[in-house]
């Protein structure tokens, strides 16, 4: 029964029934709601209760995108939206998805909030406003013209839904917004959230975390089986006390409520030692020193801003990074990288870069002592995960997948382990679950807790360490209601990041230059002449020094100048085969830095339009490009993950290194379609189907120099077939 009066006119008015293809059971089961505008509304519940459903009913990514038996209406002002794509549903909603990392289609933040604008067929200059007007709106000017993907959490998330508001729309979906974000970024999310309020966009968001909503919520939308159990007003939910919450499934909405861990810890005899640790980056020092203990038994958190080292620190500990200077001892035997290896796991944030099978079942088992086979079901079952046992991996969701990797963790035959953000996306019960899981492990391991999660930490750990500038700061006991409101001080006293961006360097070459020139050495590679090869080669040279591609320049000129050196100084049929055969690998190799590198690939995919290549091409390239940037990361990762867990059971050394070859192209496979999958989504909303007449916000013009380039290039390749 509704408890909640309307105020005003509805913006958005729903009634639905849904179930998802080859299910019986319903997704959602008669979920009606009407939400007035300038409103916040947060639909919270456990996980699997319908609230991303709802959404992704909301955007019209089902039925269209998500198939599945859909019934009832959507109205937008009063209009059915039923019949309208979702292009054009993402004119009238925006969406904010739960990991902005696999939504974003442009490598660059201000191309990403202006990709929506482009669908919309806006023009250039209004394209270029409206994008400006985002980042001066909520004070993100250090955002602008960055890479996105060497941003933090916290400020992806920011770019998306910077991305969202500029879409222009009354109504703006949330999915888990805070699943990522460390304790100041939900603060600086809360403050832009309450931005969109004041200027009257309504606000759906789908949350676990629900301190952050006081002063911003207006309703609370409590779902259970695909259904809205109970709706109640700000006061009705922020007066409900802790156990009363506990009996929802929520999480506490003020953190004062948070409970602390209770009896003493039975310490053990293991004990790790880290002395005087230091590592660097390049000629950044992460590091600085540290040195701290902690014991079986007893659990240590490490907290501070993102960038301050926690991971780095946790890496180290578990010997996946070797550090220059320092020691780190179990027992009191000094551990070399290897032995840390052996003896330890590293369970990351991104809980998509450690699996390697095709079901949760088998995921368990991989390295697996076969003795502990038998804990295996009730673990499953503790977690909710029994009936998704012979489920990929990377069909599971967000705090699925998370559990998973704590299960790993629980069952590892390991004597440390280090968890980096274990509780990111998950509800009240899931939380509770890890919880209790962490408590246990910690009887049988030494367990180091990476987390922002005030309600984990209290729960778990024993003592935090600050780690601010590469030092330890201070040390925390964890003790009483006292240390949280230290922890909490600790939080607020880190200063969200505040820097300048970067200045965005004037391009010299128009994109389709170099897409004309890829085109032309395409075609001299197939022609047997040696000589255009060699001037295309020269050619290459010049167009890497014109895009700013200074080392590849080098490394190229280097090896052109070895091979044609070597036929020079020593002529021969092989020196000759070389130099014919190896020049056209090297020219079409030496092209992708020039073309992707930077801000290339937006710049590529600038130009593709402009030349009215199909929308559908260009999402398939834009998931390529995707990863061209960040694919050496993603495979170091996964490499790190498999040298902790083994190679399987494979006792043959040739077999061995097959199933790590495997292990790792299958994972990153699966990664590309589970990303894609996702990208494509978000293109979808953003109007990427549109059939408007596509705008840029890239400056597209030819300028002399593209001319005189294009008239050479053209030169040369006719001069050489005619005299061929």
């Amino acid at each position: 029964m509704d408890k909640v009066n309307e105020i005003g006119e509805p913006v958005l008015d729903f009634k639905i029934d849904f179930s998802y293809e080859l299910k019986k059971e319903k997704a959602l089961s008669h979920v009606k709601g009407s939400i007035s505008k300038g409103r916040c509304v947060v639909l919270c519940g456990g996980s699997g209760s319908g609230k991303s459903t709802l959404l992704r009913c909301l955007n019209h990514l089902i039925p269209e995108f998500y198939e599945g038996l859909f019934n009832g209406y959507i109205l937008v002002n009063d209009k059915n939206i039923s019949h309208k794509n979702m292009g054009e549903v993402g004119e009238l909603i925006s969406s904010v998805f739960q990991d902005p990392r696999s939504q974003f289609f442009t490598m660059e933040s201000d191309t990403e909030v202006s990709f929506g604008l482009e669908n919309k067929g806006l023009s250039f200059e209004k394209i270029r406003e409206r994008t400006k007007e985002a980042f001066s709106k909520f004070n993100l000017e250090y955002l602008e013209n960055r890479e996105v993907f060497k941003l933090s959490s916290g400020e992806r998330q920011l770019i998306a839904i910077m991305a969202a508001w500029a879409m222009d729309t009354d109504i703006i979906l949330f999915d888990e917004p805070t699943a990522n974000l460390d304790y100041l970024a939900i603060e600086k999310l809360k403050e832009i959230l309450l931005l969109l309020k004041k200027e009257g966009k309504t606000l759906l968001i789908s949350e676990h975390r629900l301190y952050y909503l006081q002063g911003l919520a207006d309703e609370f939308w409590l779902m259970k089986n695909g259904s809205i159990y109970e709706k109640y007003e700000q006061n009705q939910l922020l007066a409900f006390s802790p156990s009363e919450l506990n009996d929802l499934g929520l999480r506490v909405t003020d953190l004062k409520q948070i409970q602390i861990q209770s009896g003493q810890s039975d310490i053990g005899s293991d004990k790790l030692e880290v002395r005087n640790l230091s590592f660097s980056y390049q000629k950044q020092k992460i590091l600085k020193d540290i040195s701290l203990t902690t014991s079986l038994g007893e659990i240590t958190c490490l907290i501070g801003k993102n960038g301050c080292g926690k991971t780095t620190l946790g890496k180290c500990i578990s010997g996946l990074l070797r550090s220059p200077s320092g020691s780190i001892f179990l027992n009191g035997e000094e551990m070399s990288s290897k032995k840390l290896v052996q003896e330890s796991l590293f369970i990351m944030q991104e809980a998509e870069f450690q699996f390697f099978t095709n079901s949760v079942l088998l995921e368990l088992k991989y390295g697996l002592n076969p003795s502990r086979y038998v804990e295996i079901e009730p673990l499953l079952k503790k977690f909710d995960m029994w009936e998704y046992r012979n489920r990929h991996p990377f069909s599971l969701s967000g705090g699925q997948m998370q559990k998973l990797t704590l299960m790993m963790a629980y069952l590892s035959d390991k004597r440390m382990i280090v968890l980096d953000e274990p509780t990111s996306g998950l509800d009240k019960k899931s939380l509770d679950t890890i919880i209790e899981l962490i408590k246990e492990m910690k009887k049988q391991k030494i367990v180091v807790v990476i987390s922002h999660d005030l309600e984990l930490i209290a729960a778990v750990s024993n003592k935090c360490l600050e780690i601010h500038d590469g030092v330890i700061q201070r040390i925390c006991e964890i003790s009483s209601h006292e240390s949280i409101k230290n922890m909490i001080e600790i939080f607020e006293t880190n200063d969200f990041e505040n820097r300048s961006s970067p200045k965005k360097r004037k391009k010299w070459l128009d994109p389709r230059t170099n897409l004309l020139f890829l085109l032309f050495c395409m075609i001299a590679v197939g022609i047997d002449h040696k000589q255009l090869i060699f001037e295309y080669n020269l050619l290459a040279l010049l167009f890497s020094i014109v895009n700013r591609r200074y080392k590849s320049f080098i490394v190229t000129a280097s090896i052109i100048s070895t091979i044609y050196g070597f036929e020079r100084m020593f002529p021969c049929e092989m020196t000759w085969f070389m130099a014919n055969l190896l020049p056209r690998f090297i020219l079409l190799f030496s092209l992708f830095p020039i073309l992707l590198g930077g801000r290339g690939a937006t710049y590529m995919l600038a130009g593709l339009r402009k030349i009215g290549v199909p929308e559908r091409i260009l999402l398939i390239l834009s998931v390529s490009f995707r990863f061209f940037p960040v694919l050496q990361n993603d495979f170091n990762l996964s490499r790190q993950v498999l040298k902790m867990r083994g190679s399987g059971t494979c006792k043959n050394i040739i077999q061995k290194k097959l199933a790590y070859l495997e292990a790792l192209v299958i994972s990153l496979v699966f990664r590309v379609i589970r990303i894609g999958e996702t990208l494509s989504a978000s293109a979808e909303t953003r109007g990427i189907g549109l059939k408007h007449k596509k705008g840029s916000y890239i400056s597209l013009r030819f300028n002399l120099f593209d001319y005189l380039l294009m008239i050479g290039m053209t030169f040369i390749l006719i001069i050489n077939i005619f005299e061929k």
